[in-house]
């Protein structure tokens, strides 16, 4: 597997960070489909991914820091 996909200006687009975004999207989708499914409201359940994902991206660079304080 190429470590880097592609470069788009000065980003640069991993491998492993697009297919964990993809996912992360498909899990997302599941879910919304299974809240159809179930008749459960469609909006709260990715209100509820947006900030599970937001919130698991915060923590973990507070653990980060936490963990790495002298670098």
């Amino acid at each position: 597997m190429y470590p880097v996909l592609f470069h788009l200006g000065p980003f640069t687009i991993s491998s492993f960070g697009f297919f964990l975004s993809l996912a992360v999207l498909a899990a997302v989708f599941t879910c919304w489909r299974l809240a159809k499914a179930y008749d459960l409201d469609e909006e709260k359940v990715i209100d509820l991914a947006i900030f599970t994902f937001l919130g698991g991206l915060i923590l973990a660079r507070i653990v980060f820091v936490i963990f790495n304080w002298s670098y």
